[in-house]
């Protein structure tokens, strides 16, 4: 489905596009009184909302103070005036998945910034690869795989078909492969793929009278054999090149009834993490909690269960998992690292009592409840105490809430 584009002459272009920058630089020039310090970062742009969609192009998607949205430069200097769309849904290969009137815009970046004006298909729902190659939408009951130029790769049979892994969807029990089409792997009974990463798929054994609607998982691999020894697994978090887990120690999958009910977890566990080649790289007692891993580098603390309560307390062991030092504790702090380095800075949480949890997870959005500086690879701290950080630093970017409003600093200046 192709956007109608109206003719217009360039003189009109260029005046629309000279009115619509005025306003938008005029209300991106509002300035909050007393805004914390941030050291020799830069304060770029402050706006009601701010998304980086292409930190390599210095790309935003922005809401303006006061007004919509628009596609900018990292200064909120305007590309392409998006009024009259919403919020950002997704980003990836080019392409915006953007709210609209109830419904999902899939929008083109490069096209739209180049004509200044949206570019778009409308669908009931889209989902972008992660990868950028293809998409999945849904329209008039119809659940279509295709590539990002709408071209239709493979139509699912369930509406609610969803695609875990680049260039595969899981089509109620089967594994396509979206290159031919061909069904790979069909799942047991009572049980259906709940995620993959890391080389694993994560399959769920549903029970449907607990709350998570799982009794525990168990994990594939790429082949789709039984992995991890086939062992029941309690929860897992999936990370670039590893894979967290609670797991039973003497319950696999075969335990579990044929139809796939049954298979209540017992307490009687242990926590592990595993690599993409399926190599357990470090394990520990169920009493101990991921809080992250990043950079081979893994967050490790002390906590208790009551119930279904997850109580998070002590100090944070950060544990190399891999290279000639694998298992060595580098250090121990209290205050929790978002450990990246991928632009050479570390953005650090101090917590502010020992129950708050990693909030990649909890998804908690009250950061101004949290202190945060910033550290380079060597932890050496190199910015004061601030709040309002929303977690890791991006390609030396970082988004801070101020008030009701979000600001853009690029903090590359604090290594100098």
């Amino acid at each position: 489905m192709k956007s109608r584009i109206i003719p217009i002459s360039i003189a009109a272009v260029l005046a629309l596009a000279g009115i619509f920058g005025i306003l938008v630089n005029e209300l991106l020039r509002y300035d909050i009184k007393n805004p914390e310090t941030m050291g020799r970062a830069e304060l770029l742009v402050t706006a009601e909302d701010i998304e980086i969609i292409d930190a390599s192009k210095d790309l935003l998607y922005i809401k303006t103070i006061g007004g919509g949205y628009a596609i900018t430069d990292k200064y909120g200097n305007p590309l392409a005036d998006m009024r009259g769309f919403g919020g950002l849904k997704q980003h990836s290969g080019g392409l915006l998945a953007v709210k609209k009137d109830g419904s999902t815009a899939v929008v083109n970046i490069s096209e739209t910034v180049k004509q200044g004006k949206p570019v778009y298909a409308v669908y009931d729902e889209a989902i972008l690869s992660g990868d950028g190659t293809y998409m999945l939408v849904k329209q008039n009951g119809r659940c279509i795989v295709q590539d990002m130029k709408g071209r239709g790769l493979y139509e699912a049979e369930d509406y609610n078909a969803v695609s875990l892994k680049e260039g595969y969807i899981t089509d109620r029990q089967a594994i396509v492969n979206l290159a031919d089409g061909r069904t790979e792997y069909r799942l047991h009974k009572g049980t259906e793929a709940v995620a993959y990463g890391s080389g694993f798929w994560v399959i769920g054994v549903i029970d449907k009278q607990l709350v998570s609607g799982y009794s525990g998982y168990y994990m594939l691999d790429d082949k789709y054999n039984i992995a991890f020894e086939g062992r029941m697994i309690e929860e897992y978090k999936i990370y670039d090149g590893y894979i967290w887990l609670i797991y039973e120690k003497n319950k696999k999958y075969t335990d579990i009834r044929a139809d796939g009910t049954g298979g209540y977890i017992s307490q009687n566990c242990e926590t592990a993490v595993i690599d993409a080649d399926g190599r357990t790289v470090y394990r520990d007692k169920y009493s101990r909690f991921c809080r992250g891993i990043t950079g081979g580098i893994l967050a490790v603390s002390d906590c208790e269960y009551s119930y279904a309560e997850k109580h998070i307390s002590g100090e944070i062991s950060y544990i190399r998992l891999a290279g000639d030092k694998q298992g060595e504790t580098m250090y121990k702090s209290e205050d929790l690292c978002y450990m990246d380095f991928e632009d050479g800075i570390g953005a650090v949480c101090a917590m502010k009592s020992r129950y708050a949890e990693d909030r990649r997870y909890t998804g908690d959005t009250d950061s101004a409840a949290y202190k945060w500086y910033f550290v380079d690879e060597n932890m050496k701290r190199i910015s004061n105490t601030v709040r309002g950080i929303n977690g890791a630093t991006d390609s030396g970017y970082v988004i801070k809430d101020a008030g009701n409003y979000k600001r853009l600093y690029d903090l590359r200046g604090l290594l100098k």
